[in-house]
């Protein structure tokens, strides 16, 4: 897995790729706030622009007002016939300093649900990998 973050102060171009994962399936991924760690719990919820004041630690932000591609970093994906994959999102505000992501992970279902009360959910957590600084 490899990302690259090119941006301003006012937006943001991620581009995510992938191999090795089972061929010709979606998966759905997203920046997260924390670094990868020995579990998947880890990286922590997704990274939002403007933080949902309802999320906090066992209450992922659920609102599609908050958990939304132009507020987060949504990089669902489909792979090919050999499990490759990429994917891009660019995001209308800039990711610098402390508050960048540290991570980017894949879940386990093929997209991000976008539906009031599970805006932003997409399944366990299948793989993760640092955004490096």
């Amino acid at each position: 897995m490899k990302a690259t973050v090119d941006g301003s102060e006012q937006s943001t171009v991620v581009t995510f790729t992938v191999t090795g994962l089972q061929p010709n399936r979606g998966y759905a991924a997203h920046a997260h706030v924390n670094a990868c760690g020995p579990t998947g719990d880890a990286a922590g919820p997704h990274f939002q622009n403007q933080q949902d004041p309802a999320a906090g630690p066992g209450n992922p932000s659920s609102n599609p007002a908050y958990a939304n591609p132009q507020n987060e970093i949504w990089l669902d994906l489909q792979t090919d016939a050999q499990g490759a994959g990429s994917s891009t999102a660019t995001v209308p505000f800039g990711i610098t300093g402390e508050r960048a992501p540290k991570s980017i992970v894949v879940h386990e279902e093929s997209n991000t649900n976008t539906g009031a009360g599970q805006a932003g959910t997409a399944g366990g957590r299948a793989a993760c990998l640092n955004i490096q600084s």
